[in-house]
């Protein structure tokens, strides 16, 4: 075999031959980055190879590959033969491909129905429609028709059916056969394009909205038809009707994975697919029903009326961008092959071109495309990250506060979402995603014509935003601010079924003054300008018609239009909410939340010492201040203090045309993360904000409060409503500047008035500063998106605020997104926020659940093992006790009986009666194992086992074959504590080597003691310390791996340890050797586990079968690996973790 050109564009070209057999024509793979790409045949002319082999003049292959789509970079190009042989070429690629811009005109302007023929196969059809519950707009009407059914069970599933609005049901009379059945269907749906749906297929989410882009993908599209697992031509990874996920991989997240793989090439096929089939109500229009009397039964119906939409000039295309589940043919059942043999034979008898033009099923570029991708897409599924719900944030600045907290916002829901950013500044478009905490940009657009204020529109932005929308599949958009963005977003977002939360972070929405500022005053939004204009903020002078009532008038009538398309609203203060409502009164009320911006802070600053006698005032003025942010009112205060009893500091800039009067302290600009240090340098005493505006928040008076300092402020209702909430500063009247510098005088000359503010800011500290944190914020954020994808989906999902509740646990980092393993097995897994969850989990440090212990932020609290710091266990259970809020305490160890060896220090010894306190005091107690039920039943009253179970988006991992090396290897992990459990298996292990000269065995973690020379420590890298990474690089090791083992002493300690050890290996595929130990011994005869006394001959022995029966005992890990995803994976049972929290709190 020989490659002889890779060119730079893509094409393949060489020549196999099977020497011993020259004219033999056999099948070649190809594959991409070791992934499949296509199967080609030798078959090419090469009459070059004649003049050394006598191969009749082929024998050569030449196949283009998709160059213009792979990521940017080198890429390997492997050609395997059927002997195993391989050649493989590298290609350089330039990564070339835009979304496809959606066009109009090609769907029903009366919407979409779909319609589900049913016979029979009841099982089938309960999952049909329950899937088409979760992942269909509730506004989508569902014709469900019974053709007559003998099954007793469809009657009664079609009637629980029909308490949902959505679902309309008929009744055939007599059997009228599916195509009637389904042209029943097309009648009935009216004027609309329509979806036909085979009763045994299983949707996905987003699936309609994806498709119905696909209709609009190019002009005259007949037919839509879905891929699938089960659908023959339709089928991917491969073509036919086996494609079963991989353990652990469940189907809306491989949906997910392989939508955001694939290119919405949209390859144009000659027939379509019924079992997931849209129709374009045009195309029925025009060229008819499907033909009931040449196929009465099913079979060839829909590759008639696909064959006559070509004919007619109409295309049929395939949305690669949407997998539908399917089951295929049970409601036939045994007359499958005569109806498929009878229908054939009318198609090609009609067509004579059909049977050729149906290679571009095997063969087509697009669609071997897509079934590259949909492998990629498998090994997607095993990054958790990857498969998340989506979620565009909108911005328009990159500097000031929104676009900060904005980020804050995005970095704390990346549990929950899969966060990207829109920004535009009117001439440039910028998509970026965040990843690993950074936003990195991902696609950009230059506009040819700016978006102007007058308009505020851009047909241009539209098509090429929509085309991101449904190419990046989002689900939810985010928009923190509209300016110099096209008021149509919201508008393209619902019409792609997207959710749409909208922000008030100032007062664009009423006035493009953003300020509401008049004539340096604030006006209140109640506008009365008949003449003259106020100066636009964020648009150039003279873009804009003056800026006074008519205009204004114009203003917020189109800005009421953009909030139709909203599901949800958000801002951050009553008063701010008040204001919006009053001019903009066609926001729905009971679906605008206000949410307080979060903040994380690590530590709190202490406050300043009082002036001394002779001392100045030192006043901190942070921020950008211009004449909205008081520049006039600093002014007039010094030119007042003419005895120098004042001194203004100014943290931040001002505009250079303005000047500041020359006493001000100049400090230039500062960052978020230097604020703190910064204001220490300059030592004020108090800061101030000197806005003559509403505020809609004011980050400066919170970050001035972190910093240990009270404010002056002015009588604006949101930022001075903080001021009195809190105490922590003086709400001052600015009207007069003699009684304001008289107010400022008086504030330095009174020591107790000074002390009372500074305990007030300290305790603003320890309560709503240390309780607001972002991720309490974000789970604020998850209700108000519930309520959002609630409206927008017409559903009954409960909306609005759900009850938080508090999780603590031990060792966790600051930014609370890294812990130890048994943080994220015992909690972290179990309590990630979605919309479909009853609480709202959040992480919190015991600072933080204190302050909202206080602040009764929390309903509940769940405490993992020593969470809480020894001396705090009082405070903490007094507080539960002042707040009426319950508390359970998680344990998955029995800390009363840690022996020494595994306690060196004595810390859980010191700990013992701290927390024999803490677990007498809580509601219930929650724990991993019935033994250890048993060992703490005398603390408390209630205690729940909860077994421990493994995430499936953390663990699954698809199929990882072994890569053959000449040895058999056994693993063991784990910690230092387990040291003394390999110690007791060495014996065996040594005996084992010494008869088997290719027996190994890896080791990660567990510590630094010598090891044999049969074993190896494989270092854990660094950046795969954090759980699910880890878990992820365990992965990678799987493939040097046969079998795993778990050893455990036969201690009283261990006695309570769960089967954690077995789970493990099991998740990987792996059978395991392990003890005959109370710990395991439910799970004695489970395939792939074996069990062993703890002697050294029975373990000899079972290792050594191991290794003489490898393919039995493989066979048995992979069963092993399906048992635990089916049984002991955290989501099969959610619910049932929500049930018990909130059954354990309401006590």
């Amino acid at each position: 075999m020989h490659i002889d050109k890779l060119t730079p564009e893509g094409r393949l070209v060489g020549w196999s031959l099977n020497l011993a057999a020259p004219r033999n024509k056999f099948s070649l793979e190809v594959l991409i980055d070791d992934v499949h790409y296509a199967s080609i045949r030798n078959t090419a002319d090469r009459k070059d190879l004649l003049r050394h082999f006598p191969t009749g003049g082929e024998g050569g292959f030449d196949l283009q590959l998709p160059h213009r789509y792979l990521e940017t970079g080198s890429h390997a190009v492997t050609v395997i033969a059927p002997d195993g042989s391989s050649r493989t070429r590298t290609i350089a690629t330039q990564q070339d491909h835009n979304p496809a811009e959606l066009i109009f005109g090609n769907l029903s302007s009366d919407g979409t129905a779909i319609v589900v023929p049913i016979y029979n196969a009841a099982d089938d059809v309960e999952i049909c429609i329950r899937r088409l519950l979760d992942h269909t707009d509730a506004s989508v009407e569902v014709i469900l028709i019974d053709d007559c059914s003998p099954d007793p069970r469809i009657a009664e599933i079609l009637k629980d059916a029909s308490r949902h609005s959505r679902f309309r049901i008929l009744r055939n009379d007599e059997n009228l056969g599916f195509t009637r059945t389904i042209n029943r269907g097309l009648v009935e749906s009216g004027m609309r394009d329509v979806v036909i749906l085979n009763s045994d297929a299983r949707v996905t989410p987003r699936w309609l909205p994806n498709m119905l882009a696909a209709a609009r993908s190019m002009p005259r599209v007949a037919t839509v038809t879905a891929m699938s697992d089960r659908a023959g031509a339709f089928s991917a990874p491969e073509i036919g009707n086996e494609n079963d996920l991989p353990p652990g991989i469940d189907e809306a997240a491989y949906a997910r994975a392989f939508r955001r793989r694939q290119f919405g090439t949209y390859p144009v096929v000659p027939t379509g697919n019924g079992f997931c089939m849209l129709i374009t109500r045009a195309a029925m229009q025009e060229i008819g029903l499907l033909d009931a009397e040449g196929f009465p039964r099913g079979y060839g119906e829909e590759n008639d009326f696909c064959m006559r939409a070509m004919r007619a000039g109409w295309q049929n295309v395939v949305d690669d961008r949407t997998y539908v589940f399917h089951d295929r043919t049970k409601s036939f059942g045994a007359s499958k092959q005569t109806n498929a043999e009878a229908g054939a034979r009318v198609v090609n008898e009609r067509y004579p071109e059909y049977r050729f033009m149906t290679s571009v099923y095997r063969e087509g570029e697009d669609i071997l495309l897509a079934r590259h991708q949909a492998r990629r897409a498998l090994s997607d599924c095993t990054r958790p990250e990857s498969i998340l719900p989506r979620a565009l944030f909108v911005v328009s600045t990159s500097s000031g506060g929104t676009p900060q907290t904005n980020l804050d916002l995005m970095s704390a829901l990346t549990d929950s979402y899969d966060c990207w950013l829109l920004r535009c500044d009117s001439r440039v478009i910028e998509l970026s995603h965040l990843v690993d905490g950074e936003v990195k940009p991902v696609r950009s657009h230059r506009l040819s014509r700016p978006i102007d204020p007058v308009t505020h529109r851009s047909q241009e932005y539209d098509r090429v935003v929509e085309s991101w929308l449904v190419f990046h599949d989002f689900e939810l958009v985010h928009i923190r601010h509209l300016a110099w963005h096209s008021l149509s977003l919201p508008a393209l977002a619902k019409a792609n079924h997207m959710a749409v939360v909208h922000s008030f972070h100032d007062f664009y929405a009423l006035c493009p003054t953003v300020n509401l500022l008049k004539d340096e005053s604030f006006c209140s939004g109640a506008c009365s300008r008949m003449q003259g204009s106020c100066e636009p903020a964020l648009w150039a002078p003279g873009t804009m018609p003056d800026v006074n009532r008519p205009w204004i008038d114009v203003w917020r009538s189109r800005y009421q239009q953009v909030m139709t398309h909203c599901d949800a609203f958000v801002t951050t203060s009553e008063p701010v909410r008040d204001r919006i409502l009053a001019h903009l009164p066609g926001i729905v009320s009971d679906r605008f939340f206000v949410i307080p911006h979060g903040r994380d802070f690590r530590r709190f600053d202490a406050t300043p010492p009082t002036p001394q006698p002779g001392e100045p005032l030192r006043i901190l003025i942070p921020g950008n201040i211009n004449l909205n942010k008081g520049l006039a009112v600093i002014n007039a205060l010094m030119e007042r203090d003419t005895e120098n009893r004042l001194e203004f500091h100014l943290l931040g800039t001002h505009p250079p045309a303005t000047p500041l009067h020359p006493r001000v302290v100049r400090h230039g600009p500062y960052t978020r993360e230097d604020f703190r240090e910064r204001v220490r340098a300059i030592s004020p005493h108090v800061g101030a904000v000197f806005t003559i505006v509403e505020e809609t928040w004011c980050h400066t008076l919170t970050e001035m409060w972190a910093a240990g300092l009270p404010a002056v402020v002015f009588d604006f209702p949101t930022v001075a409503g903080r001021v009195r909430e809190s105490g922590a500063g003086w709400v001052v009247d600015h009207g007069d500047i003699g009684a304001l510098y008289d107010s400022l005088i008086g504030i330095m000359t009174d020591r107790d008035e000074l002390i009372r503010a500074y305990l007030a800011v300290r305790n603003w500290q320890s309560a709503e500063g240390a309780a607001r944190t972002t991720r309490f914020m974000a789970a604020q954020y998850i209700d108000v998106y519930g309520a959002a994808m609630a409206a927008s989906q017409r559903s009954s999902r409960p909306r609005g605020e759900r009850r938080r509740i508090a999780v603590v646990a031990p060792g966790t980092f600051p930014d609370l997104d890294r812990a130890n393993a048994s943080t994220h097995v015992r909690l972290w897994q179990r309590t990630r926020n979605s919309l479909d969850r009853p609480l709202d989990y959040v992480r919190m440090h015991p600072q933080a659940l204190l302050a909202n212990l206080a602040t009764g932020g929390i309903a509940g609290a769940i405490i993992q093992r020593n969470a809480i710091p020894g001396p705090w266990v009082d405070r903490v259970i007094d507080a539960f006790a002042a707040a009426n809020v319950p508390y359970v305490v998680e344990l998955d160890d029995d800390l009363f009986d840690v022996p020494a060896d595994k306690d060196p220090a004595g810390h859980y010894a010191a700990y013992r009666p701290r927390l024999e306190r803490l677990i007498r005091q809580a509601a219930a107690l929650s724990v991993s194992t019935p033994v250890l039920r048993d060992c703490m039943a005398r603390l408390n009253g209630r205690i729940e086992v909860i077994p421990n179970a493994l995430s499936r988006e953390v663990w699954a991992m698809g199929d990882i074959a072994r890569v053959p090396d000449g040895n058999i290897r056994a693993l063991y992990m784990g910690t230092t504590t387990h040291q003394a459990d390999l110690d007791m298996i060495l014996p065996a292990l040594e005996a084992v080597a010494a008869r088997r000269p290719d027996f190994r065995l890896s080791v990660i973690g567990i510590g630094d003691a010598p090891l044999p020379a049969f074993a190896e420590r494989i270092a854990v890298p660094p950046n795969a310390k954090d759980y699910p990474r880890f878990v992820r690089w365990l992965g990678d090791q799987r493939r040097n791996v046969d079998f795993g083992l778990a050893p455990l002493q036969e201690l009283p300690f261990n006695d309570a340890k769960s089967d954690l050890k077995i789970l493990d290996n099991g998740a990987l595929g792996l059978p395991v050797v392990a003890s005959r130990h109370p710990a395991f011994a439910h799970l004695a005869g489970r395939e792939g586990v074996t069990l062993v006394p703890n002697r050294v001959e029975k373990w000899t022995a079972a290792l050594l079968d191991q290794i003489d029966n490898r393919d039995r005992h493989a066979k048995a890990g992979r069963e092993l690996q399906r048992w635990v995803f089916e049984n002991r994976a955290v989501e099969t049972s959610p619910g049932a973790f929500d049930r018990l929290v909130e059954g354990i709190l309401a006590v």
